[in-house]
């Protein structure tokens, strides 16, 4: 017999799909999307820190750690990219 039609009910059968796109290549809105990685985001959350210290003892006049904790800020970053 024919090939049973799918009806529509989203508990079974195959996931939606945007027209057009083929199943081993991701949606057109996702292509250039960078997928958060547990290190990057342990690394971004490293360089907010800096940033946030470096700009505290900025202003309570501790320049020199001030700079020191703005140049490890920036070997963090380094490894964002």
């Amino acid at each position: 017999g024919a090939p049973a039609e799918w009806t529509g009910d989203r508990s079974e059968g195959p996931p939606e799909r945007l027209p057009g796109t083929a199943p081993d290549r991701p949606a057109p809105h996702l292509v250039g999307c960078r997928v958060m990685t547990l290190e990057r985001i342990a690394w971004a959350v490293v360089v907010a820190a800096c940033a946030l210290t470096a700009l505290l003892l900025g202003i309570s006049g501790y320049m020199g750690y001030a700079g020191i904790t703005t140049a490890v800020g920036l070997s963090a970053a380094i490894n964002l990219r």
